[in-house]
């Protein structure tokens, strides 16, 4: 909560307000407000509540400084409570455990960025390798990569049924690649058309 910080003994205190010398202020006004926080220490403004200075992101407020987040927490955290307790995290990322990981469908390219998974793929550790293919929408794992089943194409990030262009049996997302010779359709190979 606003104005409040998790000491050491994990109990909430107060947050010194200036002109206290703990208050990461270096100047007051007479409201009492904070007119300069102490920037070379990481304290920077608190829009909800100007006599206040709290520290920025990646820093929490140990009761006298600010202190960096610990290096076990991933560079996705932007807020945290304490050395190793993450609050809030980077776009793509969730907070798990008190730490940011990559959200469902998304791989971590780098501590501070998670990138999204191709399509059809749950899980995944890079953009060319996936663990694990959304099945319930009709891919399959191949080489790694998830592809529609046979019979169907992908249509942005869906698997449509080839049936859906007339008498194509197989097909991909420039068109049928084999046609139902049981009614008599045969594949046209410069239109990719039965």
């Amino acid at each position: 909560m606003a104005g409040f910080y998790l000491a050491p003994d994990n109990t909430c205190q107060p947050v010194a307000l200036c002109p206290a010398n703990n208050s990461g202020c270096v100047t007051c006004d007479a409201t009492p407000s904070c007119s300069v926080c102490d920037a070379v220490n990481h304290f920077i403004g608190d829009l909800s509540n100007p006599a206040l200075c709290v520290c920025q992101a990646g820093y929490y407020f140990d009761g006298n400084l600010c202190q960096p987040c610990s290096a076990t927490l991933t560079d996705a955290c932007l807020t945290c409570a304490s050395q190793n307790l993450c609050l809030s995290c980077q776009t793509n990322f969730t907070l798990t455990n008190g730490n940011c990981v990559c959200l469902s469908q998304y791989y971590s390219f780098n501590p501070s960025t998670c990138l999204e998974c191709s399509s059809g793929c749950l899980i995944c550790s890079s953009a060319s390798m996936c663990q694990a293919c959304d099945t319930a929408n009709h891919f399959v794992m191949l080489n790694s990569t998830c592809t529609c089943l046979d019979g169907m194409y992908l249509n942005g990030n869906t698997c449509l049924l080839c049936a859906a262009i007339p008498g194509c049996l197989t097909c991909t997302q420039a068109g049928c690649t084999s046609c139902d010779p049981t009614f008599g359709f045969t594949l046209n190979p410069s239109s990719q058309i039965c």
